[in-house]
């Protein structure tokens, strides 16, 4: 069950995220972008959203982990991996493109030696899987429920 989820780039596509999972969401980042974010907050469609920020080390471990950053934030992204996986962390990348999850994989079979690490990305290769898909429809699901 997803039950910790952090998000790594909270642009466009990461807003969808923030928007939709709001109270059930942790945002990674640092220094000046994580105070900003903390004190400022995020408007989407005209609605504020207050946000929990936290650093990569004080996150803890992670259910699922979205990475939506930009291609150049890649590396960066990927270098919070191994403060915020888990032996069953289901890691998705949101980026364009082919390379992001093979990057990702490589990275931190070298420096975590995480040995279902490509297990997890099973999910993104068929982009409607049950892995990750069906536990976030459900979450988006009762957070409408509860908010009607």
């Amino acid at each position: 069950m997803i039950k910790n989820v952090a998000l790594i780039g909270c642009g466009a596509i990461g807003s969808y995220f923030v928007e939709s999972l709001n109270n059930r969401i942790t945002i990674i980042a640092n220094g000046k972008r994580k105070e900003r974010l903390k004190k400022d907050g995020l408007w989407i469609n005209d609605k504020h959203y207050t946000l929990n920020v936290q650093t990569e080390k004080s996150a803890g471990k992670q259910d699922l982990i979205l990475i939506g950053t930009k291609a150049d934030g890649l590396k960066e992204a990927i270098s919070y991996l191994p403060y915020l996986l888990k032996e069953d962390t289901i890691v998705l990348s949101l980026l364009n493109g082919v390379t992001s999850e093979e990057k990702i994989i490589q990275f931190t079979i070298r420096s975590v030696k995480w040995k279902n690490l490509k297990k997890a990305f099973s999910a993104r290769r068929s982009a409607f899987s049950t892995a990750v898909w069906m536990p976030l429809r459900q979450m988006l699901r009762t957070r409408a429920t509860a908010t009607s």
